[in-house]
């Protein structure tokens, strides 16, 4: 079978756990990274071709592992038995509860700008409630921008916009 291959290219032994199957990979990769190696030598070009093995191991194994084939039953040969019942079904538990994400980026921008409008006022000697107004400003418009942005998108909820 093609996916024990991918096993043995991570050395592993087959019906490895996806995490074992990480695990492996990392090592794998950390060892055979073409970077490590002087450029231009024979070394390097056999890195890049272990790498492009292991690469492609771990890419077929995740996604073999993340959707394993669907496995049909063995049939059941029993004909002295009475049909029994079917197990009870658990009811599915429902997802657990998810807390808002902070936008840990944009409250330090916030709080980097704050601190520079604070001390640009306060060496203009602009007073205090000033600093205050510029601060509520500050936090607005970040909560309206941070709206915006979605951290899962994996872009730093930056999109190309025309």
């Amino acid at each position: 079978m093609e996916i024990e291959k991918y096993y043995k290219i991570l050395e592993l032994k087959p019906g490895a756990s996806l995490e074992e199957v990480r695990q492996a990979y990392r090592y794998q990769a950390l060892i055979w990274h073409p970077d490590r190696y002087p450029q231009n030598s024979p070394l390097q070009a056999q890195a890049e071709e272990k790498f492009k093995q292991i690469s492609q191991a771990y890419e077929t194994l995740k996604t073999y592992l993340s959707n394993p084939p669907p496995v049909s039953p063995a049939p059941s040969v029993s004909p002295v038995s009475p049909a029994s019942p079917p197990p009870p079904v658990s009811p599915a538990s429902p997802p657990p509860p998810t807390s808002p994400t902070i936008p840990v980026g944009w409250l330090t921008g916030v709080f980097v700008c704050y601190t520079v409008i604070t001390w640009i006022l306060s060496t203009l000697k602009i007073p205090f409630w000033v600093g205050i107004v510029a601060l509520i400003a500050w936090f607005t418009v970040t909560l309206v921008a941070s709206e915006d942005s979605d951290s899962s998108r994996g872009d730093g909820g930056f999109r190309n916009r025309l």
